[in-house]
């Protein structure tokens, strides 16, 4: 009796979801049309203003409103967590140029507070694609806040600087992170917090994305330096970025080093299987950049 009881529970559990998210579907995203009061409607909730960008016929724009934003599982994600509007791009040229907007469709996540964005899907994304990155920024954004938060009660918390400037990369906000990071090195330079080689680690990678080997190749170093067991979960990536940089210096036995440590201690990590095959590339003398 008791195991019916149970089946018949879970199943309207199961049935009352189905109808909220079924809901949802039917009536779709509660689009705005007016940027100004979505943005007070954003502070009023307390929730995220999601902005989309759009150009009425253009192609990609159309596919958003034909394919994505109908989609049940995208409906029920954005009516739950934020507040959206629409914005014709070529109407609302002074927005455009506000937060630069260079193309349409391109969906802006802001910090309705401060109107700040926290987040943006560039282009075409299918339900799926598109569902996964708000679901990202959306964490990213809520750890962004969190550790601005911790600041304010604590200038000196050293896991809240590298929260903010890992939530500050993944939002598309990179050089603002770098104040932080080396906030967080000079409060913990001997990484007995654990966040040194963290912030070593976060600075080498963003100087791999402006191609500033040298700066790299300094910082993933010292990362390493003060994280020789690889305890970190991003060892494997650190000692690829090392290893990469060091080649495209033309440090090819320091390279070669580098790689053969992360296939010994990392063999079955993507990054370690990658290992293997860069150094078959270098073995083969491919020269590195500042090789002859």
């Amino acid at each position: 009796m008791r195991s019916e009881s149970r089946l018949l529970f879970a199943t309207a559990a199961a049935t009352a979801l189905g109808v909220a998210v079924s809901v949802a579907a039917a009536e779709g995203i509660s689009w705005k049309t007016n940027y100004e009061e979505a943005v007070l409607a954003s502070r009023a909730s307390a929730k995220p203003l999601l902005v989309a960008f759009h150009v009425p016929g253009e192609l990609e724009s159309s596919r958003m409103e034909t394919e994505t934003y109908p989609d049940v599982q995208v409906a029920a994600f954005v009516e739950k967590n934020f507040v959206a509007v629409k914005v014709d791009e070529s109407r609302r040229g002074d927005l455009a140029e506000r937060f630069a907007v260079t193309g349409a469709p391109l969906v802006l996540l802001l910090d309705a507070a401060e109107e700040l964005p926290v987040g943006r899907i560039a282009g075409y994304a299918t339900p799926e694609e598109f569902l996964e990155q708000l679901q990202a920024l959306q964490a990213a954004g809520a750890r962004l806040r969190a550790g601005a938060e911790a600041l304010k009660l604590n200038p000196e918390d050293v896991k809240a600087h590298v929260d903010v400037a890992d939530a500050l990369v993944r939002v598309g906000r990179p050089d603002e992170a770098g104040p932080h990071l080396e906030r967080a090195l000079s409060l913990d330079p001997g990484n007995r917090q654990g966040c040194g080689a963290q912030a070593h680690f976060a600075l080498g990678s963003l100087a791999v994305q402006r191609k500033e080997l040298e700066q790299a190749a300094t910082h993933l170093h010292a990362a390493w330096d003060l994280d020789p067991e690889g305890k970190l979960p991003h060892a494997p990536e650190l000692l690829y970025l090392l290893s990469t940089s060091q080649w495209q210096l033309g440090k090819r036995e320091e390279a070669i080093a580098t790689l053969e440590k992360l296939s010994s201690k990392y063999p079955e990590s993507n990054f370690g299987r990658r290992a293997g095959i860069y150094l078959r590339k270098i073995r083969s003398g491919v020269p590195g950049r500042g090789e002859k």
